[in-house]
């Protein structure tokens, strides 16, 4: 029996597309931003999906900070600190990084963790003057 809204895993990658890339995880982040309580076990499936994901894809930063965004819509915070670092450890590209660390700002400021909030801010803000690898080359 399928997860969430009934979809099977070939939907389910029909409705993500065949790659993680930013694209996607925008407009799932996007279709995701007004998920009322009646979406709550659709959100639960997509993490269970992007985690099964992240698995056969463990070094995609892209799809970790995904991840993470996900659990932070949860207030699954220590599943999102955990995806959004590995985002940050395995950032390639400035952009991915700049979002990581802004998320972790905004997580740790929820917290009450105001030190730690600071810290990622001034990361974030750091990270604009790194140029960005991808579009270097």
């Amino acid at each position: 029996q399928p997860h969430g809204l009934g979809l099977n895993d070939a939907q389910k990658r029909k409705q993500l597309g065949p790659h993680p890339k930013r694209k996607h995880a925008e407009k799932l982040l996007d279709a995701l931003g007004g998920v009322g309580r009646d979406r709550f076990c659709y959100l639960l499936s997509q993490i269970e999906y992007v985690e099964q994901w992240l698995r056969e894809r463990p070094n995609d930063a892209e799809l970790a900070l995904l991840l993470g965004a996900l659990c932070q819509k949860q207030k699954l915070w220590g599943k999102a600190q955990r995806h959004i670092e590995q985002a940050v450890l395995g950032a390639s590209d400035r952009i991915t990084l700049q979002e990581a660390h802004l998320r972790l700002a905004q997580m740790y400021e929820v917290l009450g963790q105001p030190e730690a909030a600071a810290t990622h801010f001034r990361l974030c803000a750091l990270t604009t003057q790194v140029p960005n690898s991808k579009s270097s080359k």
